[in-house]
């Protein structure tokens, strides 16, 4: 029934298109998300504790050193780190260009930040130490006010909801949020949010629900991806990632079922010959959508090679490969779910010309 295996490639075409396309749109949601919630998974933690009226952001939470205490005691918890975010603009030393910028409070080192910088003394973002030419001894301004802190060193790879981050220890951290908003500064002791370590056998969920019986319903603990998903904005950036890839999806649908009926036409008068030699309708189904199959696996497996390979030369392949010029990431659950979907919009797109060659009385009715 295939006489001419070029008659097959705007089916295959659309279905690469339709590949890429997922993949693309699968990885800018991870990637994005990852980068804008990398500052949270440098901070090294399990679970992210936050006031339970704040909607798990951290800008609204605020977390007092009696609570941060019952956290402690929670079993199977085995650290609890303080954390407070402002977002402000900086500025490096002679320059007038201010850079978005979340001034990050925290105490205790982890991996990827090095030690906590001392007062007046901050840990600032590579971008912003390629893009303003800053090394370390330097000093910027952070905030209206242009408080002035020393650069120690520098973190690569993190940001917080698309700002640069600059790492400082709470009191510096509060210095730099009194300038503009007092009431914003929480008092000695507490902080914004908790970042809390647990046992490797503890389930975080577990935990979690214990340390919000502990604090009496005061908190919200949830873990630290939820955490970056409740980030304002990337909820509502995946929903229009969503509603695009369902719009892709319905497109490719359309030209797929144009494509395989066109198919189903050229071989109408072999699907005539074969029901005349006495081949069943269900032979002639199953061979339809083997070849359908076949078709959509060939083009979906071009269409994730020619993804991965621009991927790849940009430096975007690979999970955890996130760069701000190129907020993507692809990992081999995307190609799972990409493969999934192909499949599923081809079988969709087929299933009118399935209907009529498994219906139609005469070999001419496989045309209608």
């Amino acid at each position: 029934m295939c006489r001419r295996p070029t008659r097959h490639v705007p089916a295959a075409f659309t279905v690469a298109v339709l590949s890429g396309a997922v993949l693309c749109l699968l990885g800018a949601a991870d990637g994005l998300a990852a980068r804008d919630g990398s500052a949270l998974r440098t901070m090294g933690g399990d679970l992210v504790t936050f006031s339970a009226d704040s909607a798990s952001t951290v800008e609204a939470s605020l977390v007092g050193r009696a609570v941060a205490r019952r956290v402690e005691r929670v079993d199977g918890v085995t650290a609890v780190e303080p954390l407070a975010v402002t977002l402000v603009g900086a500025t490096a030393e002679g320059s007038d260009r201010s850079v978005p910028s979340a001034v990050i409070g925290f105490e205790g080192g982890a991996e990827g930040r090095g030690p906590v910088p001392g007062p007046g003394e901050a840990v600032v973002d590579t971008e912003f130490r390629d893009e303003h030419l800053v090394a370390e001894g330097d000093t910027i301004q952070v905030g209206p006010a242009g408080v002035p802190l020393t650069v120690t060193g520098f973190v690569a790879g993190a940001a917080y909801r698309s700002s640069a981050p600059v790492w400082v220890d709470l009191a510096t951290w509060a210095e730099v949020t009194s300038t503009f908003d007092p009431d914003a500064t929480p008092g000695r002791g507490a902080a914004q949010a908790l970042v809390v370590s647990i046992d490797d056998g503890e389930h975080p969920a577990v935990v979690a629900r214990e340390i919000d019986e502990a604090t009496g319903g005061a908190t919200e603990t949830v873990t630290v991806a939820e955490a970056v998903t409740a980030l304002p904005g990337v909820r509502a950036r995946d929903a229009i990632l969503r509603v695009a890839l369902a719009v892709v999806s319905a497109l490719a649908a359309l030209v797929l079922a144009l494509a395989i009926a066109l198919v189903a036409v050229d071989d109408t008068p072999t699907t005539g010959l074969l029901r005349a030699l006495g081949v069943s309708r269900r032979r002639l189904v199953t061979a339809l959508v083997d070849r359908i199959l076949l078709v959509s696996l060939v083009g979906w497996a071009l269409g994730a090679a020619v993804t991965w390979a621009v991927a790849a030369g940009t430096g975007a392949a690979g999970v955890g490969a996130v760069g701000a010029g190129r907020p993507i990431r692809l990992s081999p659950d995307h190609f799972a779910v990409s493969a999934a979907v192909v499949i599923a919009v081809s079988l969709v797109a087929a299933l009118p010309t399935v209907s009529r060659v498994a219906t139609a009385g005469s070999p001419a009715g496989v045309a209608r």
